[in-house]
């Protein structure tokens, strides 16, 4: 991803795909700061309308698009995936963690293998280990904050590290509420005010600050070095925004839809409109769209690239309630209405009527074209869902579940690997095509 000026215009270029196939339609987008997207000059595309275009490659090798001075290469590939996975998940209820026992609807939700709830209070002050099934009565209650994994940071309280029942102490906290929940993911924080936005490491007292207008209630996004808000765009609506390394405030999201929600995860940041739910690679500048139709009660959830939301499509269209999607493809469609997902690993807990209840998945899959498929391969014909890389393909991420393993892909049968490990995970496969995730069978 490039970020350039372009007249008074800052663009962040991105592509639905940096690795399509020849014949794919790639969607760009720009995210401008500008008078007017129309005069964003695109070179390298086949359409373009405002901040949008599209391009469908022709041949393989680089492709080089360009936004004014923005630009980024796709690396064309000769053959690529078709289908998608389905995950099963077995579903089981936590009577002891009430739904509605919290006055923001957000909570109860994750903190990485955490569930954070609120006692009668009604603000959050239990944390329950879904590995141990130990709870965490926290030192005192606090109203709306941000959760990472294993953590809870509060705005004047400052952060638990879990198990622990008190805050980590000489960490800097602030003296007034933020306008929205603050974010984490247990080493950084944010915070957003009617002025600015703040992303700091926890650990220093120094705050690096953004000029921002957020809009209140909804909550910042971490993707450290990146921070995210909504403001009001104005023509625009609800737009996000986002504070650079550097601690200049770029556009992320940038169209007549409303964009809302933020969410972080690792390198990624997720948000959802009127017509889908995107996460876009930070690193990469590669933006993956789910047309879904949340609503807009609840925003998305991430656990690194994967995105869980409320699905709407149904009961839309008359012919059902609200499920449960995640980009996965771990799926719960069950009689009644699923909400306020939130997902960590293989676990994924939601709401249905007064009940609380966890979803562990059956196994999980992660191939070539997963957004954490490193390796500089070309895709060829062959292998799980038709494709696979001629060269070695790394997978990394945050596992919380002990007593699983992994499999690899090879000769048309998954052949075992060994276990996997809880922590930082790294995982190869030498001949470039799937790994999944399984409980280790006795």
């Amino acid at each position: 991803m490039n970020a350039a000026s372009v007249g008074t215009s800052v663009l962040l270029l991105a592509a639905s795909d940096v690795r399509p196939t020849v014949g794919e339609a790639v969607r760009l987008s720009a995210a401008w700061d500008g008078p007017s997207a129309a005069a964003i000059p695109w070179e390298g595309v086949d359409s373009a309308t405002g901040a949008e275009a599209t391009v469908t490659p022709r041949a393989t090798g680089p492709l080089t698009v360009r936004a004014g001075d923005a630009t980024i290469v796709l690396n064309v590939q000769p053959a690529e995936n078709s289908g998608a996975s389905q995950v099963r998940a077995e579903v089981r209820s936590l009577p002891e963690i009430e739904a509605r026992s919290c006055r923001d609807d957000r909570y109860p939700a994750l903190a990485g293998a955490w569930v954070a709830w609120c006692s009668a209070t009604g603000r959050v002050d239990r944390a329950w280990d879904i590995v141990s099934g130990a709870t965490v009565s926290l030192s005192d209650a606090v109203d709306a904050p941000g959760l990472g994994p294993a953590a809870i940071l509060a705005d004047t309280r400052g952060l638990w590290r879990l198990p622990d029942a008190t805050p980590v102490p000489n960490l800097p906290r602030v003296s007034g509420a933020p306008l929205g929940p603050p974010a984490t993911d247990g080493v950084h924080g944010a915070f957003v005010w009617a002025t600015r936005v703040e992303s700091f490491a926890l650990a220093e007292s120094l705050r690096a600050q953004a000029e921002a207008a957020p809009l209140p209630w909804y909550a910042a996004a971490l993707a450290w070095p990146w921070a995210a808000w909504v403001e009001d765009g104005g023509t625009t609506r609800e737009d996000i925004w986002a504070r650079r390394e550097d601690a200049r405030r770029v556009p992320l999201a940038r169209t007549a839809r409303d964009e809302r929600h933020p969410v972080g995860s690792d390198r990624w940041l997720g948000w959802v409109d009127s017509a889908g739910v995107y996460v876009q690679d930070m690193t990469l500048g590669e933006r993956r769209a789910y047309p879904a139709d949340t609503g807009f009660l609840h925003g998305p959830s991430l656990w690194g690239p994967v995105a869980c939301w409320e699905d709407r499509g149904a009961l839309r269209g008359g012919t059902g309630d609200i499920d449960i999607l995640c980009s996965d493809g771990l799926t719960l469609r069950r009689p009644g209405n699923q909400r306020a997902p939130t997902r960590w690993g293989p676990w994924l807990i939601f709401r249905e009527a007064d009940r609380t209840l966890l979803a562990t998945a059956s196994e999980l899959i992660l191939d070539d074209d997963d957004p954490r498929a490193e390796g500089a391969g070309t895709t060829r014909a062959g292998g799980w869902r038709g494709a696979h890389r001629d060269g070695a393909v790394t997978f990394t991420f945050d596992w919380p579940a002990a007593g699983w393993g992994f499999e690899r892909w090879e000769g048309g049968a998954w052949v075992p690997g060994g276990p996997l490990a809880v922590g930082r995970v790294t995982l190869t496969h030498p001949g470039g095509d799937a790994v999944r995730l399984a409980p280790v069978r006795p």
